[in-house]
């Protein structure tokens, strides 16, 4: 894995699966994906690559997806490192939502893991995130929440520049709202 090590701390995993079992939901963005295989959810599934900006939506029957057309693809944004698995795997229960463009590099899908899931897109961006990426993350955001009772609101601010792969600070202000509200 390409992951920090802070991401392989025993007490850090422990707690990310312990909070699963119990019933609550995660939402992997970007190369944190590869969370999947480094908690032992997956067993080495997922990889990184690089150039990816696009996603084709594979099944719109899922309530992330409901809205979306399979006939097309949207941009992610800008071009960016991205994690993906060629070996989707259905006995876990996981389902796979989209893919890059064109080829079977699955970014986009949601694993049941205890009573809880984790929902997993690959191809993600925030630095310059397109429009659709933006409806995307809040359609899956949405869907992370139990009975979607929740809406959360996050504003990050970097007060440096940044850049993919560096270690930097982030100041982040997370507020939760009764409700649903658009995003």
């Amino acid at each position: 894995s390409n992951l920090h090590t802070y991401f392989s701390d025993s007490d850090f995993l422990a707690n990310l699966t312990d909070y699963l079992d119990a019933g609550g939901n995660v939402v992997l963005f970007g190369t944190a994906t590869e969370l999947l295989d480094v908690s032992g959810i997956t067993n080495n599934m997922f990889s990184q690559s690089s150039s990816n900006n696009h996603i084709y939506i594979t099944d719109n029957n899922h309530p992330i997806t409901e809205e979306y057309s399979t006939s097309g693809h949207f941009s992610v944004g800008a071009n960016i490192n991205f994690s993906y698995t060629t070996t989707p795997d259905p006995t876990i229960g996981m389902v796979i939502l989209g893919r890059y463009t064109p080829s079977l590099l699955y970014t986009l899908g949601e694993v049941p893991y205890g009573m809880g899931k984790v929902i997993f897109c690959g191809a993600a961006t925030f630095t310059t995130p397109s429009n659709d990426f933006l409806g995307l993350a809040s359609r899956i955001i949405d869907h992370s929440q139990n009975q979607g009772y929740a809406s959360v609101r996050v504003d990050m601010e970097s007060p440096v520049p940044a850049t993919q792969n560096e270690i930097f600070e982030v100041a982040v202000d997370v507020t939760a709202y009764g409700g649903t509200l658009p995003v």
